[in-house]
C-alpha cells in the first residue's frame, strides 16, 4: 500500500524500488537499492528539505547514522547510503580509489534526480565526500567534514598499520572492540563502560573484511591525488578535541588546507562527536547549513537591494 501511495514499485525481496523517473525524490521515508554501473546501492531517504547525503566511514553501515538521521530529517532531506561493498550494497566492480564511491554518490543523486545537495561525511566517509567536492563541484551546496583528515602523517599511516593487522588477524569482535576503544574518549567509556557492548548490538552480523580492506586499499591509492584546497564549497570541519584516531591537529591542518572554511572542535570528545557530543555538533550542523540557504536567498535579487549578512554562528 505505501509501495501504491509513493508511486514505486518493490521487488520480491520486500526492498521498494524508486523509477528511474529524474524527478527529485520529497516523500517522508523509503530504503531502497538503486542499479549503477558498477554498485548495487542500498540506500535510506527520509524526511523534506535540502537533501544531505550522509556518508559513513570505515566499514560503517547507513544504520551508523540511526541516532543523527531522526534528529537532521527534521530540516532536511536525508539521504544515507551503504558504500559500495558494504553489505547489503554490493560491488559490480571492486572500487580502487576513492574516486569510485564518489561516482557513486552522483549517480544515486542522479537516480533521486537532485542536481545539489549538502554533503556531510565522518571518518573515512569525510574523505569520500571530500572526494566529491574535488570530483563534482557544482553538485555540492555546502560541505561537513567531521573528524577526517586529506593526508596521512606517519602517526596515521602507523594507526591504519595497527587496525589492518586487527582486520587481519584479529577476531572480528576483537577488531571491532579495538575500534570502538580508539573511537572514544577515555572519559566517555569510562562514564559508560557498557558502550562495546551497544557498538556490537548497534551493528549487530560479523564485520565486513573485504569490503574494509578494499577501503583501505582505495584510500591508500587516493593519496597523492588529495588537493583540498581546490573545494570551493563553503565547508564545516568538526574535530573532537581527544581524538586518537585522527587528532585535532590533523583536522586543523585540513581546515587550513580549505579555502572557504569553519573549524568547529568539541571539547572532550573523540573520535565518535556525534555519540559523545550530540547538544553540540547537531545544532552547529544545522545552523551551518541553514545558514547557506539564507546567503542564498539574501543574494536573489528580489530582496533587498543591500541585505544585511548573516552573522557567523560558529566559532572558527
Amino acid at each position: 500500500r505505501l509501495s501504491m501511495l509513493l508511486g514505486i514499485s518493490t521487488r520480491a525481496n520486500g526492498w521498494p524500488m524508486l523509477p528511474m523517473s529524474g524527478e527529485p525524490f520529497y516523500g517522508e521515508s523509503l530504503v531502497a537499492f538503486v542499479e549503477l554501473a558498477d554498485a548495487r546501492l542500498h540506500y535510506c531517504c527520509q524526511g523534506r528539505g535540502a537533501p544531505l547525503v550522509l556518508v559513513s566511514g570505515l566499514g560503517a553501515t547507513l544504520h551508523a547514522w540511526d541516532s543523527v538521521a531522526p534528529v537532521l530529517d527534521r530540516e532536511f532531506c536525508v539521504i544515507r547510503i551503504d558504500n559500495r561493498g558494504i553489505s547489503p550494497s554490493v560491488a559490480k566492480r571492486k572500487p580502487k580509489t576513492l574516486r569510485d564511491y564518489s561516482c557513486d554518490i552522483r549517480g544515486l543523486l542522479d537516480h533521486l534526480g537532485y542536481d545539489r545537495a549538502h554533503i556531510l561525511g565522518s571518518s573515512l566517509g569525510g574523505m569520500i565526500a571530500q572526494q566529491f567536492a574535488m570530483d563534482f563541484p557544482d553538485r555540492v551546496h555546502r560541505l561537513v567534514l567531521v573528524a577526517t583528515t586529506h593526508r596521512f602523517s606517519p602517526y596515521l599511516r602507523q594507526i591504519m598499520m595497527l587496525l589492518g593487522v586487527l582486520l587481519r588477524r584479529g577476531r572480528g569482535h576483537e577488531f571491532r572492540d579495538a575500534f570502538t576503544t580508539l573511537g572514544f574518549s577515555a572519559r566517555h567509556i569510562d562514564a559508560h563502560p557498557d558502550v562495546h557492548e551497544q557498538v556490537r548490538a548497534g551493528l549487530g552480523g560479523p564485520i565486513k573484511r573485504v569490503a574494509i580492506a578494499n577501503q583501505f586499499r582505495a584510500l591508500l591509492a587516493s593519496q597523492d591525488e588529495a588537493d583540498p584546497s581546490s573545494i570551493e564549497s563553503e565547508t564545516l570541519v568538526v574535530g573532537g578535541e581527544l581524538d586518537v584516531l585522527i587528532p585535532f591537529r590533523y583536522v586543523k591542518r585540513l581546515a587550513r588546507s580549505l579555502n572557504r572554511a569553519e573549524l568547529l572542535m568539541i571539547p572532550h570528545s573523540g573520535h565518535a562527536v556525534f555519540e559523545e557530543a550530540p547538544d553540540i555538533v547537531l545544532p552547529a550542523i544545522t545552523r551551518f547549513l541553514h545558514q547557506g540557504h539564507a546567503e542564498a536567498a539574501s543574494a536573489k535579487p528580489e530582496h533587498s537591494p543591500t541585505p544585511h549578512p548573516e552573522p557567523d554562528l560558529i566559532d572558527h
